[in-house]
């Protein structure tokens, strides 16, 4: 049994002022079999780039804040307690107004993950990132 807290104040304190944007692993590839879990925590005005996911769906739950989400041509605001989805190839980008945005994004690959699928931190910049390769 896999059992985690997405809110847990000691990952927050490490990168409280550091980042821009960060992502906490909830659920890695290693312990599924077609999805991943993980809280992305980001300060007001940081953009996250439009892009599109070929082979995933995602799933978005808003924790804290308030954003914008584009999905292709259609904007709209988000806010504590909202669920999103984001079909595969959906250009999609999320930016944060209030002081912090906090959301679970759940990423699925209907067909089953890729193989060899791992997680892996990346510091780029101001963002503290995790890419599934």
């Amino acid at each position: 049994m896999h059992l985690i807290r997405y809110d847990d104040k000691g990952f927050r304190e490490r990168v409280k002022g550091e980042y821009d944007r960060t992502e906490d692993v909830l659920v890695g590839p290693e312990l599924t079999e077609a999805c991943v879990a993980a809280t992305v925590r980001m300060k007001q005005g940081f953009v996250t780039e439009l892009h599109a996911h070929d082979t995933e769906e995602q799933v978005f739950i808003v924790l804290e804040g308030t954003g914008e989400l584009t999905i292709e041509n259609e904007n709209r605001e988000i806010n504590q307690s909202m669920a999103f989805y984001i079909p595969r190839k959906a250009k999609h980008k999320i930016v944060a107004t209030s002081e912090e945005l906090v959301y679970i994004y759940i990423s699925v690959w209907p067909e089953g993950k890729p193989r060899e699928l791992k997680s892996r931190v990346y510091k780029e910049g101001r963002i503290l990132n995790i890419k599934y390769e």
